[in-house]
């Protein structure tokens, strides 16, 4: 579930080929309808942004940690300009929120 291989250090050009190659995986499942929509986890700003170079579509969802505490504004930005919805891992903060002034507004 993150963007990137196993020991394998995150700037290393095998892990956007990697990305690339699931992502195509991905589309092909969408394509034969054996699957209705494929999303990803855990990528950044510049990951989507580096999709365009190689995706023939772009993931319907990004699921990233989102709440309160953990805004991610310019993530959250991009994903809209590029149409993609984001799903909020952890939304509650692991309940850590509940206590939270701003959440129980």
């Amino acid at each position: 579930h993150w963007p990137g291989l196993a020991r394998t250090p995150p700037d290393s050009p095998a892990n956007r080929t990697a990305r690339a190659e699931t992502w195509r995986a991905l589309e092909d499942a969408l394509a034969s309808r054996a699957v209705r929509a494929i999303g990803v986890s855990n990528y950044t700003r510049t990951h989507l942004l580096e999709m365009r170079d190689y995706a023939r579509v772009l993931p319907a969802v990004n699921q990233v940690e989102f709440h309160p505490r953990c805004q991610q504004r310019e993530l959250r930005r991009t994903c809209e300009a590029l149409g993609v919805g984001i799903v909020a891992y952890s939304p509650l903060g692991c309940g850590e929120l509940l206590e939270d002034p701003r959440v129980l507004r």
